[in-house]
């Protein structure tokens, strides 16, 4: 649900790293909650945070980190609450990949950016 900040600033920045792997996991997590919603009939709206103008990656990672932090609560809520095993399979899976993510951007807060362009600087 962060992935239009994230592509925002990945291309503001240049950024391939972390964003080029958590990009695709954001829009799997999105297609498996409308999936999620659809099999149980029902309809949501999704309350998106309004992209966010940072000044440098290091700021972009920061935010980053807080969207995805802001995240867990609700994911550990539904994981205990799901009503069944598959969906709480399917809300575990996107807690690991978000706490995944929020480590990846933590990583490269710790860089300085430098692993901005891989592992191989331009």
């Amino acid at each position: 649900m962060n992935g239009k900040q994230y592509v925002k600033d990945s291309r503001t920045y240049n950024l391939r790293m972390p964003y080029m792997r958590v990009i695709p996991d954001e829009e799997n997590h999105i297609a498996w909650i409308n999936g999620l919603y659809q099999a149980f009939g029902e309809t949501y709206s999704a309350n998106v945070p309004p992209v966010t103008d940072t000044d440098s990656p290091e700021e972009a990672y920061r935010v980053a980190m807080e969207l995805e932090q802001e995240l867990v609560p609700d994911y550990e809520w539904l994981i205990q609450n799901a009503s069944d095993e598959q969906t709480r399979q399917i809300i575990e899976t996107i807690l690991f990949q978000t706490r995944m993510h929020y480590t990846m951007f933590q990583h490269a807060l710790n860089m300085g950016g430098r692993m901005g362009h891989g592992m191989m600087r331009r």
